[in-house]
C-alpha cells in the first residue's frame, strides 16, 4: 500500500513515516500542500495521511484536489484539534477518518488495513475511474454553461444592434420623404 503523508512538523512526519515504514508500507511524505499535490503529479496513492493545517493551505485543499482528480483512495486527516463527533465527516471534509495528535500509531495502521480490505483495489480502482469521469463531465458542464451564456450575451448583443440600425433606417426613411 502506497501511503502519502502531507505534515509540516518535520518531528510528526518522521514519526508517522517510521511508524508506517517498519510496518511494510510504502510511504512518500511531503512538508506542504504545494509538494503534496506535485508528488500527486508524480505517483499513484493508495491513502493520504495529511494535517489540516499547513504552511501554504489546508489538508482540506488536498484531499479536495484529490478528489477531484479522481482519486479514491483512503483520507485520514490528522490535527491537533478534534474533530466533531456529530458530522458526518467524509461527506464534509472528503477525509474518511479525523486524528488528533500524537497519533497512535497501532490505531492508524487498523484504519489503513481495514482501508485495504473493504475498498480492495479493482473496487477502488473503478471508483477512482468513475470519479475521474464525473469531474471530466462537471468541466464540461461548466464549459458549456460559459459558451450558454456568452451565446446569450451576443444574442442580446446583436438584438440591440439590429433595434439600433432600425431605429436608423425608420429615422433615415422618414427624413427621405420629407
Amino acid at each position: 500500500m502506497h501511503i502519502l503523508i502531507v505534515e509540516d512538523h518535520a518531528d510528526s512526519r518522521e514519526q508517522l513515516e517510521r511508524c508506517l515504514s517498519r510496518r511494510d508500507y510504502d510511504v512518500t511524505t511531503a512538508e506542504d500542500l504545494r509538494t503534496g499535490i506535485d508528488l500527486l503529479n508524480m505517483q499513484q496513492f493508495d491513502a493520504i495521511i495529511s494535517d489540516i493545517s499547513l504552511p501554504d493551505g489546508t489538508g482540506y485543499a488536498l484531499i479536495s484536489e484529490v478528489r477531484r482528480r479522481g482519486i479514491g483512495g483512503l483520507g485520514i486527516a490528522v490535527s491537533g484539534y478534534p474533530y466533531p463527533s456529530d458530522v458526518d465527516e467524509p461527506g464534509a471534509t472528503g477525509f474518511q477518518y479525523h486524528l488528533s495528535k500524537p497519533i497512535n500509531c497501532d490505531h492508524l495502521c487498523s484504519l489503513l488495513e481495514g482501508g485495504r480490505t473493504s475498498e480492495g483495489h479493482a473496487p477502488n480502482h473503478i471508483l477512482a475511474v468513475l470519479n475521474r469521469r464525473f469531474a471530466l463531465i462537471r468541466e464540461q458542464a461548466q464549459t458549456l454553461e460559459k459558451q450558454v451564456k456568452e451565446l446569450e450575451d451576443e444574442t442580446a448583443r446583436l438584438k440591440k444592434e439590429n433595434a439600433e440600425l432600425r431605429i436608423k433606417l425608420v429615422t433615415k426613411s422618414r427624413s427621405d420623404l420629407s
